[in-house]
């Protein structure tokens, strides 16, 4: 959620390339990316985003673009509506059986 929060408000983005991070970041293009554990990588990408706040307020106006494209809460409702009227349709499933005796 922070990464979320942190594309909404401008801010440009160095993150890891672990989980959830690579939908939504593009290296390059809305944030930067770096190998996790790779301490100097980020510190180099964080020192050159200082170096540079063109590029860094472009990454940051990339990335809110992200949002409001993709992650809007109009957008997100839309897509659990349409989770919920799926799941509704759909034909019941036993995920599992229980199957117990007492003594």
């Amino acid at each position: 959620m922070a990464l979320l929060e942190a594309m909404a408000s401008h801010v440009p983005i160095v993150a890891t390339r672990v989980g959830g991070t690579v939908d939504l970041i593009t290296d390059g293009t809305n944030g930067v990316l770096v190998g996790s554990r790779q301490t100097e990588a980020i510190s180099d990408a964080i020192g050159s985003l200082l170096s540079d706040p063109e590029r860094a307020n472009a990454l940051a106006r990339c990335a809110h673009e992200t949002i409001v494209s993709s992650y809007s809460v109009e957008r997100m409702e839309r897509a659990y509506a349409a989770l919920y009227q799926d799941a509704v349709k759909a034909p019941p499933t036993r995920a599992f059986s229980v199957s117990a005796t007492r003594s």
